[in-house]
């Protein structure tokens, strides 16, 4: 049987998505927003890259609870310190920086532009919400449960402080179901009951008996990504071993998504990339440049730095925005410029933040993994 333990492919993924998700942003805040050019409107579809790193995210969870042999306390604990330290730091930089942006958005000449009176607006909310109910908001960001709150119990909980960071409480939900979920999968009926159990828990967020939500921020909403990507991982082993054309099983995935899915466009990248991940190593010349695409040096390193990236790109460009405008006469093309200077900031910022914090965070998270077992098997020894 072919076995991966580690997948450097989806590291590549990670940062292209990012990248992707800091592009729109931009184009965003250049006041481009409804364009009739295509390839602009798919730039501006941040959403579909961050369903794909929800399936991402349950694929590579998936892979990490089959290949380790570990107890919940210590998975747990490993996770917690992958998320919270970058996201505290970013969360509070996403604070101080809100100001300016809700600043910037007064000041910017294209205040007529399509979209642009709803995206202000959206930030004056947040605003408010964050001096006028800072304490409660403050404390759901620690939790990391504030994509979790629905407007009618705190309202924009999601998107106050960072809004990007909507998606780290998601994933934090996420990490800690993920290891009952795949216990689950083990006897086909705890494997309907769970399955049954979600169903029923996206029936009554789409329906809205859970409450609001301005984005799918909470597990209910958007378990679907996350079960794609561990359905994924679970059968890759056999996909891989069938050694069929890596094209041909793309089309085929696409198609289906394409028929069976309103807006199918995140399941036929994902089904596109993943198809090549099983088979690349066969393919002659496509497998290669799909290699090459995801795994090279430069890729694979601002991949490792993706998480950085995605949750301290907006800070920047906000920052690197507003000093525009306090400096010279804008218009959409140099804040757009701007917002590209602003990007190459933050992808060397964020090399920085893996380096400093990320790493040492997930060695903290290591070292008190370790200390759990340790107190574990004393205590069951004693």
């Amino acid at each position: 049987m072919v076995k991966r333990e580690y997948f450097d492919e989806i590291v590549g993924l990670r940062f292209y998505l990012a990248l992707w998700v800091a592009i729109g942003h931009g184009l965003q805040l250049s006041g481009i927003m409804e364009p009739d050019n295509k390839i602009l409107k798919l730039l501006l579809r941040g959403d579909v890259a961050v369903q794909l790193f929800m399936i991402v995210s349950g694929f590579v969870i998936t892979n990490l609870i089959l290949q380790r042999d570990e107890t919940y306390a210590p998975y747990l604990t490993r996770r917690f310190f992958r998320l919270y330290p970058v996201f505290v730091i970013a969360s509070a930089i996403g604070f101080a920086v809100f100001p300016y942006w809700v600043a910037l958005s007064t000041l910017v000449p294209w205040q007529t532009s399509a979209g642009w009176a709803a995206y202000s607006q959206s930030l004056a909310e947040i605003e408010h919400q964050m001096t006028s109910n800072l304490p409660a908001h403050f404390l759901a960001h620690c939790l990391m449960f504030h994509g979790a709150i629905p407007n009618e119990i705190l309202n924009r909980s999601a998107m106050t402080f960072l809004p990007a960071a909507w998606s780290i409480s998601l994933e934090w939900q996420f990490y800690i179901v993920a290891p009952l979920v795949l216990l689950s999968l083990r006897d086909w009926r705890s494997t309907v009951c769970m399955t049954v159990v979600f169903g029923l828990l996206y029936i009554a967020h789409s329906r809205g008996m859970l409450g609001t939500y301005d984005l799918a921020s909470s597990l209910a909403g958007a378990s679907g990504y996350f079960a794609v990507g561990i359905a994924s991982r679970i059968g890759f082993n056999k996909i891989s071993e069938m050694n069929l054309r890596s094209i041909a099983v793309a089309i085929c995935l696409s198609v289906l998504a394409i028929m069976f899915l309103r807006d199918p466009l995140g399941l036929v990248i994902w089904a596109a990339f993943y198809s090549y991940m099983a088979g690349a190593k066969t393919d002659q010349i496509d497998g290669k440049i799909f290699r090459f695409a995801f795994t090279n040096p430069l890729v694979f390193r601002t991949g490792e730095a993706s998480y950085s990236l995605y949750l301290i790109h907006r800070p920047v460009q906000v920052l690197v925005g507003y000093a525009l405008v306090r400096t010279v006469q804008v218009t959409s093309a140099t804040m757009l410029v701007a917002m590209v200077g602003a990007i190459v900031i933050t992808v060397l910022l964020s090399l920085i933040s893996y380096q400093q914090i990320e790493k040492r965070g997930e060695q903290v998270g290591r070292a008190l993994a370790r200390r759990s077992i340790k107190f574990a098997v004393t205590s069951s020894a004693a």
